[in-house]
């Protein structure tokens, strides 16, 4: 699914690049519509409609880009991606103001720039954050996961640990994290019920940890690393 919405993402910009740049469908630039024709033909003159079509073809390639090298292997490809296109978003949007003749394109530009890097920063942390594999430490009596959504748990309330090589679609996400293959959170899932999740990987094998009042769902990219968790926790909780 993440890979289909990359893919209809990449593709939208580009045939809006298209449209802008060889159609020369300027009404869809923000703000041509509403200036004045003798400002509309002087916007055009400085090329704006060049540089917005090549700007939505430069966004439409980082999508692309992120998402093959995601699905060739490269960890974090999809996350950089995101980060990089806000980047270049912000110095589009501060470029593209260059193109509008007015007394207020100073204030504009620096209101523009200031809340795309709000944006950013805010954008970035929560990626990142949330993309990360969670750290999980396995004691004598317990299991931590730190991280977002982060959990822990005491031997008694684990009442079974399994190994599976594939888990229910997701049928819900109450409140979680979801970007690329990473699931975090509290989710839905058919024939289970609700309860959390941590999975950097849509393929198995995921464990399966049954508590007293739910479950808690794990795995990493890695299958080797999975299989190497499971082992621990069932010598240290069963």
């Amino acid at each position: 699914m993440y890979y289909l919405v990359i893919g209809l993402t990449a593709g939208l910009l580009a045939f809006l690049g298209i449209a802008i740049k060889k159609f020369k469908w300027y009404w869809l630039i923000s703000g041509y519509n509403t200036s004045s024709p003798q400002k509309q033909q002087e916007m055009i003159k400085k090329g704006l409609g060049e540089f917005m079509g090549n700007s939505l073809f430069f966004l439409a390639g980082i999508f692309a880009a992120g998402a093959v090298l995601q699905y060739f292997g490269l960890e974090m490809a999809a996350a950089t991606s995101w980060i990089l296109v806000l980047v270049a978003s912000a110095v589009i949007v501060v470029r593209a103001l260059r193109y509008n003749a007015g007394d207020n394109n100073k204030t504009k530009t620096i209101v523009a720039l200031a809340i795309s890097l709000l944006v950013l920063v805010i954008a970035s942390v929560v990626i990142f954050t949330g993309a990360r594999a969670p750290e999980i430490t396995v004691g004598e009596n317990s299991l931590k996961i730190s991280g977002m959504y982060g959990t822990e748990l005491s031997r008694d309330e684990i009442k079974d640990v399994q190994l599976l090589n594939q888990i229910p679609p997701v049928k819900l996400k109450t409140n979680g994290f979801n970007f690329g293959e990473t699931l975090k959170g509290n989710l839905k899932l058919e024939e289970l019920g609700t309860g959390k999740l941590f999975t950097g990987s849509s393929k198995g094998p995921f464990i399966y940890i049954k508590t007293k009042e739910s479950y808690i769902i794990i795995n990493f990219k890695d299958p080797e690393q999975t299989r190497r968790l499971y082992d621990r926790l069932n010598s240290a909780m069963l």
